[in-house]
């Protein structure tokens, strides 16, 4: 378990990767996730972003071809 100043932190980077779904910014999306997910290998919010920007960045892609 994330200290609390840690805990701060990724709520942060998780707060930045919801505003960056607003955007359809699936590239933020993912690096904030990822950056919760270095902090804490085990979060579920964070991997649940990563997930998502995933699916929006192959989304992205397919409507780009």
């Amino acid at each position: 378990m994330p200290s609390e100043r840690l805990q701060r932190r990724i709520d942060s980077l998780l707060a930045q990767a919801d505003e960056a779904i607003e955007k359809f910014d699936w590239g933020l999306v993912r690096e904030r996730a990822q950056a919760a997910l270095i902090i804490d290998p085990e979060n579920a919010e964070a991997l649940a972003y990563l997930t998502t920007a995933e699916r929006g960045l192959i989304t992205a892609a397919g409507t780009l071809a």
